[in-house]
């Protein structure tokens, strides 16, 4: 909250704002679907909006291009000078944003927060492009983004292109961001309600993360179709059961499923060969890994805390485990895993170069898959291996003396 209130008190105090350019067709008044007319009107500056009279009278200007960040929501100020300085909190009444419908383009950041009494966004029909971050957080009645649907660009040649959808309770999908194609950084969190990704059918591309966390409603992958290429993966605590609806991804560089109670299958991973990390933890559904078997090239493997998973044969395709110059963390680490008894899927590896942990599994009684490995490969740390059923030393296993 502090930083977010504080971002509203450095815009408000240092806006500035130039309106010389042509006025918009006076006669565009149609308040459900405004048509936009040619226009040049640009507003210059950052401008943070907590009323619904203050919106109303930036709206009434009818700019179509915002050269600098827009904040709609609460607004702190500073009343007082030196130690007498106090800040205090403008609570947001906005109610609708209708009267946007001149925006066209902002190029800058657009952040729609804690507004509690807004329900809609129509009014940003017309938005075509962001060039920073757009951010729809904390408004606990909105319940659709269908009127961004003609917003194509969030993040234009800036490396601080994000899109983040938080908090929205109301919200049910994602309807309104089909046109958007490529992002750098996605996230989608906490979002009570939110039941299916119907909505980002165009998006093809996330460059940096893409984040899906505690939206427990969220089960289905649909939406996804097109999707092709994550360079970092975190999906959690949500309600997957399985990998449909991906069918087209191509690569992902690092994945982590992390507190999915319902994952049964990971299958549709099938395309992948090679990430820098892959990290299962606390999936207690999951009984296998049936989806990974092409993958040959791993820097990070972490599995680890998940109560059913009984085999790791399908990794049998993988033939290195070795230290990625992108990763800063390089482990084999199989732990807490209660159901696990082998560690079959692991003997085709020949090239290792990582630390290796195994520990705490409370049925692992064989480890003759990592006899090649043990044998030949590169050990950051020594080789920690404990609290098993069967804990042989890495000697015993090169020796042969790696079952019980």
């Amino acid at each position: 909250m502090k930083k977010l209130f504080f971002a509203f008190l450095a815009m408000t105090l240092f806006a500035c704002s130039s309106d010389d350019s042509a006025p918009v067709n006076p006669d565009n008044q149609n308040p459900e679907n405004p048509i936009p007319t040619p226009c040049s009107k640009v507003y210059n500056g950052n401008v943070a909006l907590s009323t619904q009279a203050e919106v109303d009278a930036f709206a009434a200007k009818g700019y179509c291009t915002i050269k600098g960040n827009i904040m709609i929501g609460p607004r702190v100020e500073a009343v007082g000078e030196g130690e007498d300085m106090e800040i205090i909190v403008v609570d947001s009444d906005i109610t609708s944003i209708a009267g946007f419908s001149s925006f066209i383009k902002i190029e800058g950041s657009l952040t729609i927060s804690e507004n509690l009494l807004l329900t809609s966004i129509n009014g940003l029909n017309n938005l075509e492009s962001i060039s920073g971050s757009l951010s729809i957080q904390h408004n606990s009645a909105l319940a659709e983004l269908t009127p961004l649907s003609s917003l194509k660009y969030v993040g234009i040649n800036n490396s601080f292109g994000d899109l983040v959808i938080r908090n929205n309770d109301a919200l049910t999908n994602l309807q309104g961001l089909q046109s958007i194609e490529e992002v750098d950084d996605f996230f989608i969190e906490n979002n009570d309600h939110l039941q299916n990704l119907n909505g980002l059918n165009g998006l093809k591309n996330v460059n940096v993360m893409f984040g899906l966390a505690n939206n427990p409603e969220l089960s289905s992958f649909q939406g996804l179709d097109n999707l092709q290429y994550v360079k970092s993966f975190v999906i959690s605590s949500c309600g997957f059961y399985n990998f449909d609806g991906m069918g087209n991804i191509e690569a992902i560089s690092s994945l982590t499923l992390s507190y999915l109670p319902n994952l049964v299958s990971i299958e549709g991973l099938q395309p992948i060969t090679e990430m820098d990390s892959f990290k299962i933890t606390s999936c207690d559904a999951l009984q296998s890994c049936n989806g990974v078997q092409n993958i040959k090239t791993l820097g990070n493997l972490i599995i680890s805390g998940n109560d059913s998973l009984a085999t790791l044969s399908h990794f049998s395709g993988l033939t290195t485990l070795s230290t990625s110059p992108f990763y800063s963390e390089n482990k084999f680490e199989i732990s807490s895993n209660d159901a696990l008894q082998s560690l079959e899927g692991f003997q085709n590896i020949t090239m290792f170069k990582a630390e290796l942990y195994v520990y705490g599994n409370d049925e692992l009684k064989d480890f003759c898959s990592l006899t090649s490995l043990l044998n030949e490969g590169i050990f950051i740390q020594p080789a920690y291996i404990a609290d098993n059923l069967y804990n042989p030393t890495v000697a015993e296993i090169v020796a042969g003396n790696c079952s019980q």
